[in-house]
């Protein structure tokens, strides 16, 4: 993913922007593929909403931690996530506790230790803090993970699935369905963050440590780990608690902080050429967005926080930029800030 969707997605899930699409329709006719329509006058079949899917979702949900609290391992869990995959339409739930991650750096350190003696390859050499951490929040290494979806929830999804990939709709889906156009616009993540907030009072069933969080993730298809970290996570756990669970996540957030004041002490228009340095510079450039586990969207917003007063020296940069993402990103802020 580039610059610009970590920007796209970013303003979405800040509030910076409204999803596109609102107000039209995604006609879903089996053996067809979809077609745009602006309302539904003349067209039958099964509306689904955004609210739909999120109650099909949070009902998904409730029925992962019953089905957990049910096994043995109901006892010092850590962690709960909701894997959201927008751009193929899909949701996981993962679950996981001490006893079992404990079981998994084990051995996985024994196994690091053992391949480092035997090949000398330095990735190896790893201490068993530095394993612990790698697979603390490392969802595909977690012991319990709920992918059977409920029927409707799974044929919403796999229509969802194909409009998203322009396919042709499944011919035995029986019937049409009509969609929201907005919910492709990743609107999975605004779904998913709400219905986090709907579980609050369900994760009462669940034996939690004192760090315990409950997050949205993303696929590595949609921005991985570096959206999870900036925005996912801070969307979904209080800060402290936060902190609590992801020491690293205060370190990185302490020299993100340090870097933004040293360059709040230059003029203006170095403020402005260092944030699109930073984002022509990419994931391996000095001081990138990636160094701090965050997205160029928080570079975009460094930019948008200098106001009207940066509109000089954006223009001039435009004028002589030779690179299209900055200079899409560049007509963004300016766009934003008028």
């Amino acid at each position: 993913m580039g610059t610009m969707y970590d920007v796209h997605i970013g303003r979405l899930l800040n509030g910076k922007r409204k999803l596109e699409g609102e107000g039209a329709y995604l006609i879903c006719v089996p053996g067809q593929q979809s077609y745009r329509a602006e309302s539904l006058e003349g067209i039958t079949g099964k509306y689904i909403s955004a609210k739909d899917i999120e109650d099909l979702l949070y009902q998904y949900c409730r029925e992962s931690i019953e089905e957990f609290v049910e096994t043995e391992y109901n006892d010092d869990v850590y962690t709960f996530s909701l894997f959201t995959d927008s751009s193929n339409g899909s949701y996981l739930v993962y679950i996981n506790n001490l006893e079992t991650l404990r079981c998994n750096v084990d051995e996985t350190f024994e196994r690091y230790q053992q391949q480092y003696k035997d090949s000398g390859d330095k990735y190896y050499n790893r201490t068993e803090e530095q394993v612990y951490r790698e697979y603390k929040f490392a969802e595909g290494d977690h012991l319990f993970c709920y992918e059977e979806l409920p029927g409707e929830l799974e044929r919403v999804l796999q229509v969802y699935s194909r409009v998203s990939y322009e396919q042709t709709i499944d011919e035995d889906l029986g019937q049409t369905y009509v969609l929201d156009a907005s919910l492709i616009d990743s609107q999975m993540y605004l779904i998913a963050l709400k219905v986090l907030e709907r579980l609050q009072t369900d994760w009462g069933k669940l034996k939690r440590t004192v760090d315990f969080i409950a997050y949205v993730s993303s696929s590595d298809g949609d921005g991985g780990d570096y959206l999870t970290l900036s925005t996912l996570m801070r969307k979904s756990v209080v800060q402290d608690r936060l902190y609590q669970a992801v020491p690293e996540l205060r370190e990185k957030d302490e020299a993100f902080h340090n870097f933004v004041h040293a360059v709040q002490e230059k003029p203006l228009v170095d403020q402005v050429k260092t944030w699109l340095a930073v984002i022509e510079g990419g994931e391996f450039g000095d001081n990138s967005m990636r160094s701090f586990l965050r997205t160029d969207y928080d570079a975009y917003e460094q930019l948008l926080l200098l106001g009207k007063a940066a509109v000089p020296a954006l223009e001039a940069e435009l004028d002589h930029s030779e690179s299209e993402d900055s200079q899409e990103l560049i007509r963004q802020v300016l766009e934003d800030l008028k």
